[in-house]
C-alpha cells in the first residue's frame, strides 16, 4: 500500500507525468482506497462485536489485549537490556504468548486489560481538543476503568466495551459513507453505545436467570433426595418397632 501511495504522489510531484500515465496512477489510487476500506470494514466489524458481545467474548478480547501488552513489554525490555536479532523476536513472542495465556486463564486480569484499553481509547478522544489534556485523560480514564473492571467486573466490562465498540463503529461508519461529518459519527456512536449496553445487560440477565433456574432445580433435587432418604428411614424404623 505504501508503494502505491508513493507511486501516486511521485507522479504529480515530478514533471514526467503525462495523460498516458493517468490510468496507472488511477489504479494505484484505487488500490490505496480499497486497502483503507478493508481496514475500516474490519474495524467496523470488531467494533460491533465489542459493542454488542463485549462480555460474551471477553476471553477473546482479554487474549488479544494480553498479547498486545506482552509484545510491548517484551520489546521494551529487550531494547532496554540491549538484545538484538532473533533474541528480540523470541523474547517478544514468549512475553506476548505468556500474557495472552494468563489473561485468558485469570478472568480479573483479562478484564483489567479490556477495560484499560477501552478506557484509554475513550480518553484519547480528548486529544482532538488538547493533546496534553488528552494524554492525561487517556491515562486517568484507562487506569480507573481497569481498576473498576478488575473489582466490579461484569457491569464495568459491559459499559466500557459498549462505549468503546459503539464509538469505534460510529466513526468507521462515517468513514465508509461519503460526505459524512464527525458529528454524525459521534451521534451514531452514542446510539450504538446505548443499544450495545441494552443488549449486553439483557444477555447477562438471561444468563443469571438460567443459572438461578439450574440452582433452584438442583436444590429441589437435593430436597427430594432428602425426603426419600427420610421416608426410607421412617419405613426402616417402623419395621424395627414391629
Amino acid at each position: 500500500m505504501n508503494r502505491n501511495i508513493d507511486s501516486f504522489l511521485e507522479g504529480f510531484q515530478g514533471e514526467s507525468f503525462t495523460m498516458d500515465q493517468l490510468p496507472e496512477y488511477g489504479a494505484d489510487l484505487m488500490q490505496v482506497v480499497q486497502s483503507y476500506k478493508i481496514v475500516i470494514i474490519v474495524s467496523l466489524i470488531a467494533g460491533l462485536l465489542l459493542c454488542f458481545l463485549g462480555l460474551k467474548l471477553v476471553k477473546l478480547w482479554s487474549g488479544i489485549n494480553g498479547l498486545v501488552v506482552g509484545v510491548v513489554l517484551g520489546l521494551t525490555v529487550s531494547l532496554l537490556i540491549g538484545l538484538s536479532g532473533i533474541t528480540i523476536l523470541l523474547v517478544v513472542l514468549c512475553a506476548g504468548l505468556l500474557l495472552l495465556v494468563l489473561s485468558v486463564m485469570f478472568r480479573r486480569l483479562g478484564m483489567f486489560w479490556v477495560c484499560l484499553f477501552a478506557g484509554s481509547s475513550i480518553g484519547m478522544s480528548v486529544m482532538f481538543i488538547n493533546p496534553i489534556a488528552g494524554l492525561i485523560a487517556m491515562l486517568a480514564v484507562g487506569l480507573l476503568a481497569a481498576i473498576l473492571g478488575a473489582i466490579i467486573r461484569d457491569p464495568v466490562v459491559i459499559i466500557m466495551t459498549s462505549i468503546h465498540g459503539g464509538l469505534a463503529s460510529g466513526m468507521a461508519l462515517t468513514l465508509l459513507v461519503a460526505n459524512s461529518s464527525y458529528l454524525i459519527g459521534v451521534v451514531l456512536g452514542i446510539v450504538l453505545t446505548i443499544l450495545g449496553m441494552v443488549v449486553q445487560f439483557m444477555l447477562k440477565s438471561r444468563e443469571i436467570g438460567k443459572k438461578e433456574t439450574i440452582q433452584a432445580q438442583t436444590v429441589k433435587e437435593e430436597q427430594s433426595r432428602e425426603s426419600e432418604v427420610e421416608a426410607a428411614r421412617n419405613i426402616i424404623a417402623d419395621d424395627e418397632e414391629e
